[in-house]
């Protein structure tokens, strides 16, 4: 559909499927809503007009007083609304009728349920008809035709899934989702970009077989995850599936990797990212410390971010993917991506935090191709990644923080100590008295 003249900013059109819905489109207070297609009244346009009803997040209303009039005395004074998620810019369905006649329809419907907020997402390929009035909600029925797709009204918005609407105390409720873009997988794994369908938030989904050989894996990872709760570690949202052969975890999604980033390019000069990047992941690690928890996977594709001007710095950085962590006090299986991980971790004895921080020094030299190390990533065996490693600690982009790199773990700096030396402690969470002094 072409965009109506002098409405650019119109979101959608309200096509009316019903002669009720016809009668909405020719009523006298909705003109100046009215799309115009060869000669006729096509529909209603929404979205470019102020509702003087609306706060920021509601785009129209629809009802006897709402900014599109449903002029009948089965349908209530707000009967429904479409509202904007302000952190996604994701449409929102609402059902404000006290009746509950509102409902969705069409091809891939998600209709509103007993027990669950009365709300879901609408976009061009999901919930395309709206219908309200009667006790089939079917009197008043549109299809939304959209102007925008659903990625280019998404991208203006975008931000990370950072909340989680529980169910009611004792109902337990399947979260339902949209699958976006697929972003890896492993064996019996796979993880990709999703938006809630109840929430309109976005967030990750990490799908895995749950087989009896894996399950208590799987509950090892949930647990490590609420264990490790932290401003700089990925947000757990939530899990489903137990029963089921397929286990999901839910959690929360950034913009990209520090990977992606780096490949991409970005705005800050990189010695200043890196020196971001590495304030927010010792913090992480020392956060991981204080719980007995090791991730033996820290890489700069694990390394999440969100830009954002609520953050002074631009991005914030949260560390993904505990599909390898676990407590110190058990980790010894040799794991982890060759080239960032600590030389301990293949000598078969019990790995701590510290391999961590090893991890996160090779992951400083990727960032900045300290010794080109970046460059000489693709074909670099472990053996040659530690001698780079040992050899870089006396480059003048890392040698403030060469602590970190040194071979012995009893040795090598912590994540608190680091803290201490470069950032005057900020963002410890183990107690600063606590911390010794770096040799």
């Amino acid at each position: 559909m072409a965009f109506p003249q002098g409405q650019l900013l119109s979101l959608f059109c309200l096509e009316p499927l019903t002669e009720g819905a016809k009668a909405v489109v020719a009523h006298s207070s909705n003109q100046r809503l009215v799309h115009w297609q060869n000669g006729s009244k096509f529909g209603l346009d929404i979205g470019h007009l102020h509702s003087p009803w609306r706060d920021y997040a509601t785009i129209a209303t629809l009802g006897k007083t709402g900014d599109v009039v449903v002029d009948d005395p089965r349908i209530a004074g707000i009967q429904c609304s479409f509202e904007i998620d302000s952190d996604t810019g994701i449409v929102m369905f609402y059902d404000r009728s006290h009746s509950q006649t509102s409902q969705v329809f069409g091809e891939n419907a998600t209709r509103f349920e007993d027990g669950r907020p009365r709300k879901v997402i609408v976009n061009q390929d999901y919930n395309t008809i709206i219908g309200m009035g009667g006790s089939e909600q079917n009197m008043f029925m549109f299809k939304l035709r959209w102007y925008w797709g659903f990625n280019g009204v998404m991208g203006m918005f975008k931000r990370q899934e950072t909340e989680f609407e529980k169910s009611p105390p004792g109902q337990l409720r399947q979260t339902r989702y949209i699958k976006q873009d697929f972003l890896g997988s492993r064996p019996l794994e796979s993880v990709f970009n999703a938006i809630n369908m109840d929430s309109g938030k976005l967030m990750v989904v990490k799908r895995m077989a749950n087989s009896a050989h894996d399950r208590d894996r799987l509950k090892l990872e949930v647990n490590l995850l609420i264990r490790s709760s932290h401003p700089h570690v990925v947000d757990y949202i939530s899990s489903q599936g137990w029963n089921n052969p397929v286990v999901e975890i839910f959690m929360g999604q950034g913009e990209g990797t520090l990977a992606t980033l780096i490949r991409n390019g970005c705005s800050m000069p990189v010695p200043k990212l890196a020196r971001l990047a590495l304030h927010h992941m010792l913090q992480a690690i020392d956060r991981l410390a204080v719980e007995g928890i090791v991730h033996r996977d820290v890489k700069p594709e694990d390394i999440i971010y969100t830009a954002s001007q609520h953050y002074q710095s631009r991005y914030h950085f949260q560390l993904g993917d505990f599909g390898l962590a676990n407590f110190q006090h058990v980790a010894t299986s040799p794991v982890g991506t060759l080239i960032y991980t600590a030389p301990e971790v293949f000598q078969t004895v019990r790995q701590t935090h510290k391999a961590d921080v090893w991890s996160l020094f090779a992951t400083m030299l990727w960032t900045l191709n300290a010794e080109g190390f970046r460059d000489a990533s693709f074909n670099m065996t472990r053996e040659d990644a530690e001698k780079r490693v040992l050899r870089a600690t006396s480059h003048s982009d890392v040698i403030s923080i060469q602590e970190m790199a040194r071979t012995n773990p009893q040795e090598r700096a912590s994540a608190a100590q680091m803290l201490v030396k470069c950032f005057n402690g900020n963002g410890l969470t183990t107690p600063l008295g606590q911390v010794p002094c770096l040799d």
